[in-house]
């Protein structure tokens, strides 16, 4: 399958594309989110240790979120690529960008509540920033994606749902371990709650991501495409 179109601005007829492969897009994912999900994972473990006030704790967090942004939108943008011989390294950057501010909002209300603030507080902390993690990492490659696709808005409603779906794992599996858990017993959990989580955006993302180009493509065929946005 080939077509043509244009990274910016949108012009069709300059920039050779080639099929997406759903398959690829999975296992590098599934690897990329794997890895990257350990190192905030391992960021928390060591400031959980060393006992650091919540808020410099959190912050080495959400920092250490921009890794796992990066390891997924390399991921990612090695699949896209093959698509699009200039799908540009932005990607990286913005899913880097994405994952920082999403997991600065997941630790926010633990960081308020162990600085003592009410639990009513902490849980209206959460709701309220419930949809600005969801949305952070998605609507930050939207506007990558936006360069290359028409409709580039879907990706951030199905990579939402995506996300929305796969992140209880992280949250079960810290959960049930028992305040007395050993440093194994916490990495084991951390991988098999990430691992699961990778599998499922792979999974979901990698479909959603089909859908759109495919769409794309047939556009083209058809001559009906419009600009990106």
């Amino acid at each position: 399958m080939a077509t043509v179109v244009a990274a910016k601005p949108f012009q069709p007829g300059t920039t050779r594309m080639v099929g997406f492969r759903r398959r690829s897009w999975f296992f590098r994912v599934l690897l990329g989110e794997t890895a990257g999900f350990v190192v905030p994972g391992l960021a928390w473990f060591a400031v959980w240790k060393a006992v650091l006030p919540p808020p410099g704790a959190a912050a080495i967090v959400a920092l250490s979120g921009a890794a796992e942004g990066a390891a997924l939108g390399i991921a990612q943008w090695l699949t896209l690529r093959e698509w699009h011989a200039g799908f540009s390294r932005t990607w990286i950057l913005a899913s880097a960008a994405g994952a920082s501010v999403a997991w600065a909002c997941g630790m926010t209300p633990s960081t308020a509540h162990d600085l003592g603030s009410p639990t009513w507080l902490s849980i209206a902390l959460g709701v309220s920033l419930a949809p600005v993690l969801l949305l952070s990492l998605p609507g930050a490659q939207w506007l990558v994606l936006r360069r290359y696709v028409p409709k580039a808005w879907k990706w951030v409603i199905w990579s939402t749902a995506g996300w929305l779906l796969a992140l209880p794992p992280t949250f079960i599996g810290p959960a049930i371990l028992p305040s007395d858990a050993s440093s194994l017993q916490i990495a084991v959990t951390w991988a098999i709650s990430g691992m699961a989580m990778a599998a499922i955006v792979a999974a979901f993302t990698g479909y959603a991501m089909s859908r759109i180009l495919q769409s794309t493509v047939a556009n083209l065929d058809a001559g009906t495409l419009r600009a990106p946005g």
